[in-house]
């Protein structure tokens, strides 16, 4: 589990984007290990506008979340 629920965060937010960006220096890298151990990418990296690479996978909830590397 990456986190769990904060903020007003309820039952009926599972199974939704979490809200949580997670930064790193080399997303295909962090994308790899990832995949290979299991978790379920929705897009794999891919060039976003302004030169950003963004990836975005789900945990065993299915709340969404976001690798970038700008």
């Amino acid at each position: 589990m990456l986190a769990k629920g904060f903020g007003g965060w309820s039952a009926e937010k599972v199974g939704e984007f979490s809200r949580i960006v997670l930064s790193m220096t080399d997303a295909q890298a962090t994308y790899e290990t990832l995949r290979d151990r299991g978790v379920t990418f929705s897009e794999p990296p891919t060039a976003q506008p302004r030169g950003m690479i963004q990836a975005l996978f789900e945990d065993q909830d299915g709340n969404g979340y976001v690798l970038i590397e700008a």
